[in-house]
């Protein structure tokens, strides 16, 4: 992912808005505390809340205003991975307010990408739209 946030930060650069790509960042400003805080999501009635680390943020740094883009990244991954990535990245769109929110996995054909509202597909069925059956790893 290195190369992609770095090849991605040049064209993101141009745009003039104060973006920023990083990789694996977690942290959030908090307005109320005044400070900056790790980013996570809201935990359930058995789990509390949970650390979040994506693989690659475009976003505008201290706000949650202005939370672009959210990627997380396989290579050749099983169908539970893919339905873990999905779930968190559907929680950054929603919590987070991340915009946009890719899940990329890369196979031996060349990468294939899943975003926003396909993500509902993933999670459920742990497939990708059009995958085929027999290139998916069990």
């Amino acid at each position: 992912m290195f190369h992609v946030g770095r090849f991605l930060m040049m064209e993101v650069s141009a745009w003039n808005l104060g973006l920023r790509v990083d990789l694996e960042y977690n942290r959030s400003h908090d307005s109320v505390l005044g400070q900056i805080v790790q980013k996570t999501l809201p935990g359930s009635l058995n789990k509390p809340r949970r650390r979040v680390i994506p693989d690659l943020v475009v976003h505008k740094p201290s706000t949650k205003d202005f939370n672009l883009l959210v990627v997380e990244a396989k290579v050749r991954p099983k169908p539970k991975d893919r339905q873990v990535d999905s779930a968190k990245l559907l929680a950054m769109r929603n919590y987070l307010n991340y915009r946009f929110a890719v899940f990329v996995e890369f196979q031996a054909t060349g990468p294939l990408f899943c975003w926003n509202d396909d993500l509902e597909s993933l999670l459920a069925t742990g497939r990708l739209i059009g995958q085929d059956a027999r290139t998916d790893r069990q």
